[in-house]
């Protein structure tokens, strides 16, 4: 099985990507944006703003303007609306970046009620704090625990081969060969979502081979090793998926890019430590058995 590490300028030119396409889905179409805001202004709830205590900033009205923010509930002129007789329900978000959209055009119109917009250290507080709470709600690579495997009561030699032949076997058989990074990158470069037709398969590689490995009977001298296996297995996972919302879904993906180099190293380490494990215990496969795989392993 190969492991691929896409090369920094790669990373760099998707994270790149990623911004123009944030940028473009909220900025370039100033009648959109207008709509866009006017629905957050009539619907959504305010949200308090923070930033340096040490530097204060006032409002129209004169008063500090965090003050102004967090008290909402005040009849100050600053958030009086206009009458309305009916309600337009809005549906709610359903991406990440849908939800990082919503929360920071509402607080974008509070500092432009309050003629904030050109102060940096303003902007600079509802990006952080947008950032801040869209940290907490995108998901993250499942872990799995030793609860979730299967511990043989079986150890030994005999025991450990058989079951390094089945995970070499599994591997050979179901380990995806291509890159999902590589392949969103390509789409971007293309602007093109249909390229990214071979994400899904390895996806689905990679959902089959976790749930062998978490079938698959382990010796108890080698749980610890098989949990960090299935966990690596479960970050590649969750990055292949989020590689695959690129285009719908922008933040969520940036998310996945990141945790890209951590799960590729935490994959490869899990390899490594078992052919640490069988060189440590005089335990050798022949280039017939699957469990020669583990020596391919760099």
């Amino acid at each position: 099985m190969a492991i691929f590490y896409p090369r920094k300028q790669t990373a760099i030119i998707f994270i790149v990507c990623l911004v123009v396409i944030i940028a473009a889905m909220y900025f370039s179409d100033t009648s959109l944006v207008a709509k866009k805001a006017k629905q957050l202004n009539d619907s959504s709830p305010v949200i308090a703003v923070k930033t340096d205590d040490t530097k204060t900033i006032k409002t129209l009205d004169g008063k500090d303007w965090k003050e102004q923010f967090f008290d909402v509930t005040k009849n100050s002129s600053a958030y009086k609306a206009e009458p309305q007789t009916e309600v337009t329900s809005i549906e709610e978000p359903v991406t990440v970046t849908d939800q990082f959209g919503r929360d920071f055009f509402a607080r974008y119109m509070l500092l432009k009620q309050n003629n904030l917009t050109e102060d940096d250290e303003s902007i600079k507080a509802v990006i952080d704090q947008s950032m801040d709470e869209i940290a907490t709600q995108v998901s993250q690579p499942k872990l799995y625990f030793r609860k979730d495997i299967l511990v043989s009561e079986n150890s030994g030699p005999v025991a450990i081969k058989t079951y390094a032949n089945a995970v070499g076997s599994l591997f050979y058989a179901k380990a995806p060969r291509e890159n999902a990074a590589l392949i969103a990158s390509q789409a971007l470069d293309a602007n093109d979502p249909a390229e990214l037709v071979s994400i899904p398969p390895i996806i689905n590689s990679y959902t089959a081979l976790l749930a062998d490995l978490k079938r698959l009977p382990v010796p108890k001298e080698l749980a610890d090793h098989h949990i960090d296996l299935i966990n690596g297995i479960s970050a590649m996972l969750f990055v292949s998926d989020g590689m695959n919302k690129v285009f719908t879904d922008p933040i969520q993906s940036l998310v996945a890019l990141n945790l890209y180099g951590t799960a590729q190293d935490a994959l490869r380490g899990s390899l490594l430590q078992f052919k640490i494990y069988f060189a440590d215990n005089k335990i050798s496969f022949t280039p017939a058995e699957y469990g020669s795989f583990f020596a391919t392993i760099k």
